[in-house]
């Protein structure tokens, strides 16, 4: 199995802590990509692992975009490098020790091929729920309130997980009230952009998908309502996340 660059809103790796950088250093904006998202790498793993059929295959969401649709997908300012300056720095942060980004791996991200799925569509009789941009923009889910700096991770008050020692505290509640409004103004856009994508009639898996994520974001609605009380955010906004959760654990396509 030959995958595209796998997105999602569940991957944490090298590719996603690249494309949550500050900016995006690309050589060539108009350089295309191909994604898959994990949901679907998953499905056709398990369908492949039971089936008797042998030889190389393709996966990938239909349709692929150009860095400069990429950049602004994940809302990252794009900066264009000559691509020998760009491997440059990486093998310099690298011999540093401040990058886990491998010198090898900009190269196969810059020049990943385009791919032909037919045999997959056609042989394997398996269509990917997501497409390219689809997935991508779960990935940008994940990458929101996200900066990474080098081996370093910032996060937005909201992505912290219970219990943690950042959790709260005085300067994170700080950060949380003068942002808390935009963070349930993005909740909503999010489930508005699910629920127009509409039910797709005959598509269970690209059903699934999109109740899944609806409930993800119900979670997140959940959690911002938490946060809010322990930070003493003004009720009428811990009420509206509140709302927007149990909007989209509603589950209605």
């Amino acid at each position: 199995m030959r995958a595209g660059i796998i997105a999602g809103r569940d991957v944490d790796n090298t590719i996603f802590r690249f494309f949550t950088s500050p900016v995006l250093p690309v050589p060539d904006p108009d350089r295309r990509q191909q994604f898959v998202h994990t949901d679907d790498v998953a499905r056709f793993t398990a369908a492949a692992a039971a089936d008797t059929r042998a030889g190389a295959v393709n996966i990938t969401g239909d349709g692929s975009l150009t860095m400069r649709e990429i950049a602004t997908i994940i809302g990252r300012p794009l900066l264009r490098v000559p691509e020998r300056t760009l491997r440059s720095a990486i093998a310099a942060a690298w011999r540093l020790g401040v990058s886990e980004l491998a010198p090898g791996e900009i190269g196969g991200l810059l020049h990943m091929p385009i791919v032909d799925t037919t045999r997959l569509r056609e042989e394997w009789n398996f269509e990917c729920a997501w497409s390219s941009a689809d997935a991508l923009r779960d990935m940008a889910r994940a990458g929101h309130g996200v900066v990474t700096l080098g081996k370093s991770t910032i996060r937005l008050p909201w992505r912290f997980t219970p219990g943690t020692a950042g959790y709260t505290g005085r300067l994170r509640a700080l950060m949380l009230r003068r942002t808390y409004a935009e963070e349930i103004e993005w909740l909503n856009r999010e489930i508005r952009a699910v629920r127009g994508a509409g039910s797709m009639a005959g598509d269970a898996p690209a059903n699934a998908a999109q109740r899944a994520l609806l409930a993800d974001l119900a979670t997140h609605g959940e959690q911002l309502a938490r946060l809010g009380r322990r930070c003493h955010v003004p009720s009428h906004l811990i009420e509206r996340a509140a709302k927007a959760g149990e909007s989209a654990a509603a589950g209605e396509l």
